[in-house]
């Protein structure tokens, strides 16, 4: 499994150019090991650390708890524009799908939850829901590689 080995370039990219992460010296690695998305081995080389069943499980009723969270503040909060903006980016979302572009598919996946999460107001929820993802990203890549 990539997620075990060396770094799933192409997903980190891909959460890097949308979230612009950076150090005081510009290593953008660093900020998401500190997320615990990455490990960083002693050759201050980094990758996707290998989560056992119980810690991906661990993970995923964190995350549903986590967004189910914000999803509920998010409700309350939806207007007629959040709303436009969410029907979009469905649409998007499934042209991209038919493409079968994963990088693409997945950026788009993640603007859409994003868009319904920030309309939560939180501004703590919506840093613990993006750690989240950056562990479990790499993870459900592998899986939706396998149903494709």
């Amino acid at each position: 499994m990539r997620a075990s080995g060396s770094v799933d370039a192409w997903w980190f990219r891909a959460w890097a150019k949308t979230e612009n992460c950076r150090t005081g010296r510009g290593v953008w690695h660093q900020c998401h090991a500190v997320e615990r998305a990455l490990e960083t081995l002693p050759s201050r080389t980094v990758r996707v650390p290998a989560l056992s069943k119980d810690a991906l499980q661990d993970l995923r009723e964190t995350r549903f708890a986590i967004e189910g969270l914000a999803i509920s503040r998010a409700a309350s909060n939806m207007t007629a524009e959040s709303l436009a903006t969410l029907k979009r980016l469905i649409v998007a979302q499934s042209e991209t799908d038919e493409e079968h572009v994963s990088e693409k598919s997945a950026e788009q996946n993640r603007a859409f939850h994003f868009a319904i999460y920030r309309q939560s107001g939180s501004t703590v929820l919506l840093p613990i829901i993006e750690s989240l993802w950056l562990q479990f990203g790499p993870y459900l890549r592998e899986a939706s590689e396998r149903f494709d």
